[in-house]
């Protein structure tokens, strides 16, 4: 005699109480740590950033005096938009599904259980946090193509495996050209999508140049042959944009660092549900336009 099961479904263990997240990248362009931007606290609206940009005229000595060159006073506005998170957990709807083993004991059922709550609301910083890195990133670019002052525009071949290195350095040759300023300062950055990046990697690569570190351990980085300049894959760039300029001269403004992290969680015995709040302000300006290089890489 055998047992009958047609009346059962098959069983599927589960493999613990640890809810598996996405993988998101590490915050690269506003980590402080890396020094791709400044970023300014305490902005409630708009903050003006000083400018004092100076000439001078060299001259044979002679008697008297003579003056020459100016000395220009100006302003950069940054403005800071305030936006946020909204979402709502209604957890009985969970008792009807395997997800009802992260529910705390109880019919009233205002909470998850054990950790399981710390992971929901964990992975849903992380994904605040880099939406408003990927944000910043694009305000660059839209601030660069879109201003007057960037005149350094450049249209280069698309980036290929085969080619990525001679993209890069007709950059390199743009930015000695235009802004020979750059060539003199150390954090100088080239800003391309993952993809670019690993394209020039692979590039160097195919050059017999193997040895290719992470600059200071900071991943998808990597000098840039013969230059002072560090190239930066950042996964907010998802076009073929990019973009060479000194970390000094963006500047992110936020109000308080690492607000979008801080969340209001609360239940509601109105609604018996568990919401949650995130509300933050952020902005980014260029100081200098006239010192970056932008360039629009076709595709590939």
């Amino acid at each position: 005699m055998s047992f009958d099961v047609t009346a059962l479904s098959a069983i599927k263990q589960e493999y613990d109480s640890t809810l598996m997240t996405p993988f998101i990248l590490d915050n690269h362009f506003l980590n402080p740590k890396n020094n791709f931007c400044r970023i300014q606290p305490d902005i409630k609206g708009t903050m003006s950033v000083n400018i004092l940009n100076s000439s001078i005229t060299v001259a044979l000595g002679h008697c008297g005096f003579t003056p020459s060159g100016t000395d220009t006073l100006s302003q950069v506005d940054i403005t800071v938009v305030e936006k946020s998170v909204s979402k709502e957990f209604c957890i009985p709807e969970l008792n009807t599904y395997w997800a009802s083993n992260f529910i705390s004991t109880g019919s009233y059922e205002n909470s998850l259980g054990g950790s399981v709550e710390g992971q929901f609301f964990e992975e849903n910083a992380a994904q605040i946090s880099k939406a408003v890195e990927n944000q910043a990133v694009s305000d660059m670019l839209t601030y660069i193509n879109t201003n007057s002052g960037s005149s350094n525009v450049l249209i280069a071949s698309a980036m290929t495996i085969g080619n990525a290195s001679v993209v890069v350095d007709s950059f390199l040759d743009e930015m000695i050209t235009s802004a020979p300023e750059l060539t003199e300062l150390e954090d100088v950055y080239m800003f391309m999508s993952i993809s670019n990046f690993h394209a020039l990697k692979r590039s160097y690569a195919n050059l017999n140049n193997y040895h290719i570190e992470p600059v200071n351990g900071v991943v998808n980085t990597l000098q840039i042959n013969g230059s002072n300049v560090t190239a930066v894959g950042l996964a907010g760039i998802t076009t073929n944009e990019m973009v060479l300029t000194s970390g000094a001269n963006i500047i992110f403004g936020c109000d308080l660092m690492g607000e979008e992290t801080q969340m209001d969680i609360w239940y509601s015995k109105d609604d018996r549900i568990v919401k949650m709040y995130s509300a933050f302000k952020q902005g980014l300006s260029i100081v200098f336009p006239q010192f970056c290089v932008y360039g629009q890489v076709p595709s590939a």
